[in-house]
């Protein structure tokens, strides 16, 4: 999943229809480099025996049913 993908999906799921425009990094213009590539690992988390967490999409519609913004 992309930043742009990400982005998409929090609009369609909050129903506002507006247009997003993927950029690259080097377009965002950052003050710092960033990674190409990085992924949070939850291995610890399930070492520690807490439940699972549900992927970002399910969460997603979850927290904006949550706040009552899911459109």
């Amino acid at each position: 999943t992309t930043w742009f993908d990400f982005a998409v999906r929090i609009l369609q799921e909050a129903g506002i229809d507006t247009p997003v425009r993927p950029i690259s990094t080097s377009e965002l213009g950052r003050p710092a480099p960033r990674p190409a590539y990085s992924v949070l690992s939850n291995l610890l988390y399930h070492q520690r025996g807490f439940t699972p967490l549900p992927p970002w999409e399910i969460a997603l519609c979850d927290y904006l049913d949550k706040i009552g913004e899911r459109g």
